[in-house]
């Protein structure tokens, strides 16, 4: 009879077991989700993180949530396949989506081009016709996921069922616009430039643009809108070896962005679950974090390594990295596999350090390029003879250096800048010298790449290196906070977070401080400032506004994902 028992005891343990234990997590841990969704009550979640659930919509088993905390910042939970999650998105902010992917783009635009539709509709219309059709081009050649063009699809859907008609290819532009429009610019190419050329020409009269050679200047065009600041320390830098990930976005708001954007958590049924900063109509992410402790940001930068045609945009290339790769390494490899066609600069950091790299590093990269020797790193066709001349013995130089692999260079905490390039001209070197620690702002670092900056047309968008000058002193300028007596080596959650906010106007009020007067107290904040703690699976972000108040809003992801890591 005791027997008996103790086998009936063991038989109910087991099956408790196996009824609690997740399935093998496989390569894309797809399987951390399918658990969050059977076992996990998101209210209390939310809950426990200050947010409170005011809508839902459920599409199939799967069920999104909007939430909100005290301080009116919102949250999104999203779950299931692509198309559910983007439905979800969209069905539950669908004016948040219209307003992002009909009235934005134009906003956005003209902060970049520097005029306006009003001033000049026909250049203006030409550009956005020629960005809309390289997007289109993006999707016939394969370069964008599938799974993220029926998420799309899906944001487009639910937001149209919501009440407000939002079309597909809108989502698409606001998702790959960004790097068509940094073809156009970057390349200097406008296709059918036959077609547009009376356009063009009364656009050189009025200075909106140049055209030299075949190719087409955008004076007035302000890149540096989309500028950023990262940086990424473990180690010795730390308090207790923690990675943190440091990232400061600035994007043009367009008017909206600043007011709509919020914290995000998608669930999805096949990858990572992660969190990032989103905004309605975004597929694409600016940044995230996902549940193997993987971080991942994009820095604008002048790069003549950029085709006429866009590719997989940046936002979609740091989307399907955070949603698939489980370290560094999976993410370099995934990188070099995209089709990128644009210049960016991203910047990774992973809390376990990867097999090949460090737990920072940043990836300097151009197109993607299949020609044997990637001839592109020279950028050759794009200087003309004299100039050649002139660099021949930089050129003989960086010949003897690494080549990128598929446009792809990669710069980690132990990474260390070329004897051969210390003090040359134009080339501004890195001065990291810890192995804890990578800084980068909007310039590469890399003399393979940065040479790619020294074409006719790069040093003319550039201004003159002026532009390029600014990246370079904020570059230091965090370098120097960073590794200041007393900072390196205490660097603790608090101190990481105050050190990405440096450009805060409420933070800069001595004369002295090179960022005083740079943005306004109580302006808006230019994108966000987010500071990530790889180890321990947080993300905590300001947006907004630049008020003394205002409030950073913080996602844990651990019980969301499932993990107690």
């Amino acid at each position: 009879m005791q027997t008996r028992i103790f086998l009936a005891i063991a038989v109910i343990l087991i099956l408790c077991a196996a009824g609690c234990s997740s399935s093998d997590s496989g390569d894309n841990g797809g399987s951390a989700s399918s658990l969050s969704s059977s076992v996990i009550d998101y209210q209390s979640v939310l809950d426990a993180q200050g947010y409170k659930i005011i809508d839902s919509v459920t599409t199939g088993d799967d069920t999104g949530y909007l939430a909100e905390n005290k301080a009116g910042k919102k949250c999104v939970v999203l779950k299931g396949s692509a198309f559910n999650m983007g439905y979800q998105f969209g069905r539950l902010m669908p004016e948040a989506t219209y307003r992002m992917t009909t009235e934005y783009p134009f906003n956005m635009v003209a902060d970049f081009i520097g005029f306006s539709k009003e001033s000049a509709p026909g250049l203006f219309d030409l550009i956005f016709k020629t960005a809309n059709a390289l997007c289109e081009g993006a999707v016939k050649d394969r370069s964008i996921p599938s799974y993220l063009l029926e998420e799309m699809k899906g944001m487009a859907a639910g937001a149209t069922d919501g009440g407000f008609k939002v079309k597909y290819e809108d989502v698409l532009l606001v998702n790959e616009g960004i790097d068509a429009l940094y073809s156009i610019i970057l390349s200097g190419i406008v296709p059918a430039l036959n077609e547009a050329n009376v356009i063009l020409k009364n656009s050189e009269s009025a200075g909106l643009v140049k055209i030299e050679d075949g190719r087409v200047f955008f004076p007035k065009a302000n890149l540096s809108a989309m500028g950023c600041n990262g940086f990424v320390v473990s180690g010795k830098a730390t308090v207790g070896g923690n990675v943190y990930h440091g990232r400061d976005f600035m994007f043009p708001t367009g008017g909206y962005y600043h007011k709509l954007a919020l914290m995000a958590v998608y669930l999805p049924d096949d990858g990572l679950p992660f969190v990032t900063l989103a905004a309605p109509g975004f597929v694409g992410l600016t940044t995230g974090l996902n549940a193997e402790g993987v971080s991942m940001g994009v820095d604008v930068v002048f790069g003549a390594a950029t085709r006429a045609t866009p590719g997989t945009g940046c936002l979609l290339v740091v989307r399907d990295i955070i949603q698939n790769s489980a370290s560094l390494d999976d993410a370099v490899s995934r990188m070099k596999k995209l089709n990128r066609g644009v210049s960016w600069l991203y910047v990774l950091a992973d809390g376990n350090r990867s097999t090949k790299y460090t737990n920072g590093i940043v990836c300097e990269t151009g197109m993607k390029e299949d020609i044997d020797g990637n001839e592109f790193t020279y950028a050759p066709d794009l200087f003309k003879p004299l100039e050649k001349l002139l660099y021949a013995g930089l050129i003989r130089k960086l010949e003897k250096l690494p080549k990128a692999e598929d446009g792809v260079m990669v710069r980690d905490q132990n990474w260390v800048y070329p004897e051969s390039f210390e003090g040359v001209q134009n080339f501004d070197g890195q001065k990291e010298n810890i192995d804890d620690l990578v800084v980068a702002t909007n310039h590469y670092i890399i003399p393979n790449m940065a040479f790619t900056t020294l074409t006719p047309l790069m040093l003319f968008m550039a201004g003159a290196e002026k532009k390029t000058s600014k990246s370079v002193e904020r570059y230091d300028d965090l370098l120097g906070r960073l590794t200041a007596d007393g900072v390196y080596g205490h660097i603790d959650y608090d101190t990481a977070k105050n050190l990405i906010d440096f450009m805060n106007p409420n933070r800069n009020t001595g004369q002295s401080d090179p960022w005083n007067g740079y943005y306004k107290v109580d302006g808006q904040v230019g994108g966000h400032h987010d500071i990530f703690d790889n180890t321990n699976l947080t993300m905590e972000c300001l947006y907004g506004y630049y008020h003394p108040d205002e409030p950073w809003a913080k996602i844990d992801l651990k019980p969301f994902a499932g993990t107690d890591r």
